[in-house]
């Protein structure tokens, strides 16, 4: 799988990166094993870099309707998720999944770059480069 993602919890910050091309079982199965990992803070706010993802067409519906499911059921409404998207086809894709999460733009924005998902998280660049 290529989804890599680290936590930090004195930034109240996860960071989910997408490298490569995943099948939808790949993604479901990510988030399912993120959402259900007691070491996780699920109050946290999430920066979801797809900036590296290869995306050879369009994604089902059922990554997004059986992501929902367990994501809803789970994870705080109060968190916020910023997506960086630069490129038309994950951009899209990424403002599609609002709608499929039932999340409002409060909570889940996309973004064309890093630094406007940052401002919008209130985080510094630095938490794009872990220790």
């Amino acid at each position: 799988m290529a989804i890599t993602y680290y936590a930090l919890p004195s930034n109240r910050l996860i960071v989910v990166k997408y490298l490569g091309k995943n099948s939808d079982k790949e993604v479901i199965g990510f988030f399912s094993q993120l959402i259900d990992n007691p070491e996780i803070d699920i109050h946290s706010d999430m920066l979801i870099d797809v900036t590296e993802a290869v995306v050879e067409e369009p994604e089902s519906v059922e990554r997004y309707t059986s992501l929902r499911r367990y994501w809803n059921a789970k994870w705080p409404q109060a968190s916020r998720i910023a997506v960086i998207a630069p490129l038309d086809l994950t951009y899209g894709m990424a403002r599609m999944h609002i709608a499929y999460t039932g999340r409002s733009e409060e909570q889940y924005q996309v973004f064309r770059t890093a630094q406007e998902a940052l401002d919008w998280l209130e985080q510094p660049m630095s938490v794009l480069q872990p220790v």
